[in-house]
């Protein structure tokens, strides 16, 4: 049985593949798609760390 955090880990890297997937399907307006892609791979740990120190 996998343990939680193997799950977690496997859930976090299927959203981001989700999004980048989904950023090469659709043309972007405001910034180039390597800027969005960019973004996507910073902006999803930094959101879940985030989270995690404001519920403490």
């Amino acid at each position: 049985m996998p343990t939680p955090v193997v799950v977690l880990a496997v859930l976090a890297v299927s959203v981001v593949a989700v999004a980048m997937i989904d950023l090469t399907r659709h043309d972007t307006r405001v910034l180039p798609n390597w800027a969005w892609g960019l973004i996507i791979l910073v902006a999803f740990p930094f959101a879940r760390s985030s989270n995690t120190s404001a519920e403490r």
